[in-house]
């Protein structure tokens, strides 16, 4: 009974350490530590006079949207969580010329894809 005892008595102490772990794990400040700041920069090169509209998010941050005139780019910048599962998405759309509104959603940065395999350089070229 005397093991029993002691058992239960250390499971607050395990989950209280589980729950530090994991908001310490969602935490910028904590993975800024291990990781290098990930930058992203969208550019229009649609064509001249074209605005592109993109809306991005992740999980835990809404970016909003902006409007990027040709020729023109939006930046951002951010840290991995310690799983490597930081995952961006934008939707982005603008008007066709002389056609109908283009549009599509597409993931921007996914960690566990784009983290070790493009080092500083997701631009995909």
């Amino acid at each position: 009974m005397g093991s029993q005892f002691r058992y239960w008595s250390f499971m607050p102490v395990v989950a209280m350490a589980m729950i530090i772990v994991l908001s310490l794990s969602h935490s910028s400040v904590v993975s800024g530590a291990f990781y290098s700041q990930i930058e992203v920069t969208l550019v229009n090169i649609l064509e001249p006079g074209k605005i592109l509209h993109v809306h991005c998010k992740s999980r835990d941050d809404d970016l909003g949207d902006h409007y990027i005139p040709y020729s023109q780019s939006w930046y951002w910048s951010f840290y991995d969580n310690l799983f490597d599962t930081t995952l961006f998405w934008c939707k982005m759309d603008w008007n066709k010329t002389g056609g109908p509104m283009v549009s599509g959603s597409f993931e921007i940065y996914h960690a566990r894809r784009d983290l070790y395999r493009c080092g500083s350089d997701v631009s995909g070229e």
